[in-house]
């Protein structure tokens, strides 16, 4: 921890700056969310704490505010750099970037089908992506999502799906392969087909966004 308010229940615990704090109420908060969950659903009592000072374990209590807060400012250990990049470089980081994004996808579609990871918690429609974007305009941030989504539909679009380009180049193999032209009628169901399952998908992420909110 770095700065502690001088009236708060981490200060009358006898807390300084530098503790490390490694449970509260007799749960281990190795990661800083789990520290926050525990004192949110402490919120408003006096629990025990378990800390670092200087490589010794101590012990003490203290009151946790009706916000859940102990009334301290973490110290963040992670530092943060920018690096510049000549356009070879640049080139380079951003093909490799694109093949991560899209081998990540492709592992996590194939799971979905296979049934190792559920729909509902891997697939965002309109709202989910609005959310990824966040509430405040970062430059770096916006367009790395938007890069993000570009390659994920150009992967989607290349699924077997009629309506989609991987849909046409399946007919198109149909036909190098056997040497006969599909029937006008049965390209025209199976461009039917596709919307409706373009169309189903869409609503299923939808509702899927809005169950999530509620």
């Amino acid at each position: 921890m770095d700065v502690i308010s001088p009236t708060s229940g981490a200060a009358q615990a006898g807390l300084q700056p530098g503790d490390q704090i490694i449970a509260v109420a007799g749960q281990p908060t190795p990661y800083f969310h789990q520290f926050q969950q525990v004192l949110a659903n402490s919120a408003g009592q006096e629990v025990a704490l378990q800390y670092y000072r200087e490589g010794v374990s101590y012990t003490t209590k203290a009151q946790i505010s009706g916000e859940g807060k102990l009334g301290f400012q973490p110290r963040w250990l992670l530092t943060y750099e920018k690096r510049h990049y000549s356009l070879g470089q640049a080139t380079v980081k951003g093909i490799f970037k694109a093949y991560t994004v899209m081998s990540t996808n492709m592992v996590a579609l194939s799971k979905i089908f296979t049934g190792q990871i559920s729909p509902g918690k891997s697939l965002s429609g309109p709202v989910g992506i609005a959310q990824i974007f966040g509430k405040r305009f970062d430059w770096i941030q916006f367009w790395s999502v938007t890069g993000s989504l570009s390659l994920v539909l150009a992967l989607t679009n290349f699924l077997p799906i009629p309506a989609l380009d991987g849909g046409h180049a399946l007919w198109i193999l149909w036909e190098i392969v056997t040497g006969k032209r599909l029937s006008d009628q049965f390209l025209e169901s199976a461009q039917k087909v596709g919307v409706a399952i373009l169309f189903f998908l869409f609503i299923y992420a939808l509702i899927n966004d809005i169950y999530k909110i509620f």
